[in-house]
């Protein structure tokens, strides 16, 4: 959209970013889902929730969920930046603390998120006809 726009983050990480209407790094933000992920999917999207959430990016109020736009770049920065490090070192036990810390499962957060998502949710499944098949 017309709101997108990249920033730069740490040099020291060599990489950039977009935003756009909430869409990180990869064109999404896949933080909150949508779909059925794949299992390995379903706890990088927990890992970046978690992540948010203690960098206070997210934020999880009575009303619903919170984002602090501001907070982007700096927080987008230092996950990489974990996760780089992490991985340029070959570190597995900080790997393993990274991955603890960041699947975990809190049913008063991400239980309340998961029951607000489903409660908006109009259709789960799409069914796809093709013409051009014969349907």
């Amino acid at each position: 959209g017309g709101d997108a726009f990249v920033f730069k983050l740490p040099a020291d990480i060599g990489v950039q970013a977009v935003v756009d209407g909430g869409k990180i790094a990869d064109g999404r933000f896949s933080a909150l889902g949508g779909s059925d992920p794949a299992p390995e999917e379903q706890l990088a999207r927990r890992m970046q929730l978690n992540y948010f959430l203690d960098q206070g990016l997210l934020e999880l109020r009575p009303d619903g969920l919170h984002i602090h736009y501001e907070k982007y770049p700096e927080t987008v920065g230092n996950l990489l930046r974990e996760v780089l490090a992490i991985q340029r070192a070959g570190d597995k036990p900080a790997s393993d603390r990274f991955i603890e810390k960041y699947t975990r499962w809190e049913e008063a957060v991400h239980g309340v998120l998961a029951a607000r998502m489903r409660a908006q949710q109009k259709y789960r499944y799409t069914l796809v006809r093709y013409s051009a098949l014969g349907e």
